[in-house]
Order: structure tokens, then C-alpha cells, then sequence
């Protein structure tokens, strides 16, 4: 092994936090992202990313914040 080494809890934790990893994008998504969001985590969602490459930094801020 190179590089870092964590405890297998901390491991075994960030395992559980990633077990189901949501890549979120407005430009893709048919649904206003927030609705998307909030049934992703209900069907089991752990981590959410949000892919804002066409917004502004302040329209990305502002839907990050409601995504919050």
C-alpha cells in the first residue's frame, strides 16, 4: 500500500456514506433538481454531488443551498 491509510471504522463509515452516490446535474435532469434530489434520498440516496457546470457561481449557491 502507498499513499494514506485510515481505521477500517472510518473506512467502513465512509463505505456506508457512498454505498449510493447521486451525481446531480440541472442541465440533465427533466425534473426541477431539487424534486429529483429529494426522492433520490428517499429511495436510499447516500451522498449527493452537485454537477452545476452551466450555472454561475451564484445561481450553483443558491441551488446548493437548497439542496442543503
Amino acid at each position: 500500500r502507498h499513499g494514506l491509510t485510515m481505521s477500517s471504522d472510518r473506512r467502513t463509515r465512509l463505505e456506508r456514506a457512498l454505498a449510493v452516490y447521486l451525481v446531480a446535474d440541472p442541465a440533465l435532469s427533466p425534473r426541477p433538481l431539487v424534486e429529483v434530489v429529494e426522492a433520490a434520498l428517499a429511495g436510499g440516496v447516500t451522498m449527493v454531488q452537485l454537477r452545476a457546470k452551466t450555472l454561475t457561481d451564484r445561481e450553483a449557491l443558491r441551488l446548493a443551498t437548497r439542496l442543503r
